[in-house]
């Protein structure tokens, strides 16, 4: 039998590694902006991500940080700084974390259990 390919599996370390990165990268850049290409460069470094030709770190930047930027964007936590509707012609992106974000105690109790941490609410009410 062969055994199911999981694309997570050894490249980034644990499932979810890439979008914490992601996360935390965009968020220690807060108030400023970072832009798509400092994101490739601090990635590529922190996960030791070497491509042989630059279609294929292009394939990845289009793939799985794009698609991590995404999850951001959908999620609420990140901004888009850079006019989209430019089309190919577009300026390079830029992204900022949403301050309010940082504000939300239900952020932060999700990104507590995405971590693997069990958290109780102190309040009666609210169990």
């Amino acid at each position: 039998m062969i055994e199911p390919i999981h694309a997570w599996q050894g490249r980034y370390g644990k499932r979810g590694a890439l979008l914490e990165e992601v996360r935390r990268i965009i968020q220690t850049a807060w108030p400023e902006e970072i832009t798509t290409t400092e994101l490739v460069w601090i990635v590529q470094i922190r996960f030791q991500l070497h491509f042989p030709t630059l279609q294929e770190k292009k394939r990845w930047q289009d793939n799985s940080l794009r698609n991590t930027i995404k999850n951001l964007l959908a999620k609420g936590e990140v901004e888009r700084m850079h006019d989209k509707s430019a089309g190919l012609n577009a300026e390079v992106g830029r992204w900022r974390w949403k301050s309010d974000a940082f504000l939300s105690l239900g952020h932060l109790h999700a990104q507590a259990e995405g971590a693997g941490v069990s958290v109780q609410s102190g309040d009666a009410d609210h169990e």
